[in-house]
């Protein structure tokens, strides 16, 4: 997920709307988002944590599958394009616009 190549090909120009599923990117993690609203400018956004549920069945040493429940209320992180066209959110990790996507790497 954190190849350049999706970055600039694949994410790049997707237009985030309220309701749309983001994934901030933490090294070997990711977590799910939801965006919960969007600047006039489109330039920045804000979106909240989803739980995210593993299916029964998964174990974060298999194949990890989740179902995602977004949390009405909560803590809000800022998200703004950067100059290269990307996505960064205010605590300086990158943003994928358009799905939710939460895995958690065993090694670590």
């Amino acid at each position: 997920m954190g190849n350049m190549f999706y970055e600039k090909v694949l994410y790049k120009e997707i237009v985030p709307t309220p309701g749309m599923g983001a994934t901030e990117l933490m090294l070997s993690d990711r977590h799910a988002f939801t965006i919960v609203r969007v600047s006039d400018s489109g330039k920045t956004f804000w979106m909240t944590r989803d739980q995210a549920l593993m299916k029964e069945g998964n174990t974060i040493f298999t194949a990890q599958a989740f179902n995602y429940k977004t949390i009405k209320g909560g803590y809000e992180v800022r998200v703004h394009k950067t100059k290269d066209g990307r996505w960064k959110s205010s605590g300086g990790q990158y943003v994928h616009v358009g799905f939710r996507d939460e895995y958690y790497d065993p090694h670590f």
